[in-house]
């Protein structure tokens, strides 16, 4: 493309990574990636994006890292993907809360749904105090969350509190 004059764009350097991420070559993926940056790409969402991914395939974790801080936007694919690679980034309290802020102020039902498959996880993994805390984020609490909440009181023989 480059030597018959055309220009590159987003759309073209995130299918050259990924492609290059299929066949296995790391060596090309540098390549691309120092000339997304040469090209004014190297901060776009979607570049980032998937050179993350093709890093953190590699398990060249620490290229992941660098590409994210170069980052003018990061969205929820850029973090996800960041979190399932890293074994040192965690969600905590602060994620959980900001999380479930999000699912209420914008009515996401589906969502909504996954959280309360959180205050269940909780409650298996035998923490009522980590189910309570979801629980008590929750603007509306809803007979799925309250059901959520009553069987894991009830699976953690806490009878009197499912009550």
């Amino acid at each position: 493309m480059v030597g018959e004059g055309m220009g590159l764009d987003h759309v073209s350097f995130t299918s050259a990574v990924s492609a290059c991420g299929h066949e296995m070559n790391l060596e090309l993926v540098k390549q691309i990636h120092g000339l997304t940056i040469k090209s004014g790409y190297g901060s776009h969402v979607s570049v980032c994006n998937v050179l993350i991914s093709t890093y953190s395939k590699y398990e060249v974790t620490e290229d992941a890292k660098l590409v994210l801080l170069c980052m003018n936007d990061r969205n929820v694919v850029s973090w996800t993907t960041m979190i399932s690679i890293d074994e040192e980034v965690y969600p905590n309290d602060v994620t959980f809360v900001g999380l479930i802020h999000a699912i209420s102020i914008r009515k996401l039902v589906e969502e909504g749904e996954m959280i309360h498959g959180l205050i269940t996880m909780y409650a298996k993994f035998e923490s009522m105090h980590d189910s309570i805390k979801v629980f008590e984020q929750l603007n509306c609490r809803e007979i799925i969350s309250w059901n959520a909440l009553i069987s894991g009181y009830a699976q953690n023989g806490l009878c009197q509190d499912a009550l």
